[in-house]
């Protein structure tokens, strides 16, 4: 079975190409879906790019979220979730690609019960470093690619993206995980960003002020996991654009939580979610209808919609 990904008419500058291009580029990595064909067809009202990929069959990490009536979920899922993320994005950046829309949703299983998850939606990644190894310079300003909720402070400020945002916003993930709901979720929701990111600064330099979101009753060790949290996001915002980031150590201080799982919490995760189709539609801001499910994923709130309609 394949997924089907059509572009949308009218569009000016193919996003579909673009994505091509980049699966193409990355198919030697292990958690990017496989790539089969693309081309152009004719369709009744004019010929439209189309790509055909390997069809995820499970549910996003966002679905596997929404399933728990608090929206959040154990330490050690978290955990464990986490570090797949990781692998995908240093898989990605070690191939020269920037994928600037990390987010729950764009992360998901390759079966219904699986708990292997591929990095999927590659229409605003950018070219980071070129194939013979030379990090692209840095832009004085860039445009806000991304999504409102997980983008780090770099990026609401107009920089050049590079491999640390993508990991601040891993950090962003995370928290959300954990959590359930984000300190600055109502803002992006209602696209405040200028709070969005004074929340974010915040929450770098000064965790504790958003002790209510942190001491939920059923969350574990919610102290060890701000500081563990707060110290990843200083450590990634002290790198500069071509400084590439210490993968092990973001790793080891996850690791370094795992003493305050409870015991047997993970255990009572559910990870089975019966899907309620055997092939889901999506369709995303610069790409048609898609068949089954492809590697793309529909936002599941506006505050978690991506900004951007190209790899610049």
């Amino acid at each position: 079975r394949v997924a089907i990904k059509v572009e949308n008419e009218g569009m000016v500058n193919s996003v579909l190409k673009w994505e091509n291009e980049v699966l193409l580029a990355l198919q030697s990595s292990p958690h990017v879906p496989r790539h089969h064909w693309f081309g152009v067809v004719n369709f009744s009202k004019g010929a439209r790019p189309v790509l055909v990929m390997q069809m995820l069959g499970g549910k996003d990490m966002s679905a596997l979220r929404h399933r728990q009536p608090s929206l959040r979920m154990p330490l050690q899922v978290c955990l464990q979730l986490t570090y797949q993320m990781l692998d995908c994005l240093k898989s990605l950046h070690a191939l020269g690609f920037v994928h600037r829309d990390v987010k729950p949703s764009n992360f998901i299983r390759d079966s219904p019960t699986s708990r292997r998850f591929y990095i999927i939606d590659f229409g605003l990644n950018k070219r980071y470093r070129w194939e013979g190894g030379v990090v692209r310079p840095e832009r004085p300003h860039a445009e806000f690619r991304g999504t409102t909720m997980f983008a780090s402070v770099k990026v609401h400020e107009g920089r050049d993206q590079s491999p640390r945002d993508d990991l601040i916003s891993l950090v962003y993930v995370f928290l959300e995980l954990y959590l359930g709901r984000l300190p600055w979720f109502q803002e992006a929701v209602d696209k405040q960003k200028d709070i969005v990111l004074q929340k974010k600064r915040d929450l770098m330099t000064n965790w504790r002020s958003f002790g209510p979101e942190f001491c939920h009753e059923d969350c574990e060790s919610p102290a060890e996991v701000g500081v563990a949290a707060s110290h990843l996001l200083q450590t990634l915002s002290g790198l500069t654009y071509d400084q590439h980031p210490d993968y092990d150590h973001f790793r080891q201080t996850l690791e370094d939580l795992e003493p305050c799982v409870q015991e047997g919490a993970a255990d009572r995760f559910v990870w089975e979610i019966p899907d309620d189709h055997n092939a889901r539609q999506h369709s995303k801001s610069g790409s048609g209808p898609s068949t089954g499910t492809p590697a793309s994923s529909a936002a599941s709130s506006s505050a978690h919609i991506s900004e951007g309609s190209n790899h610049w």
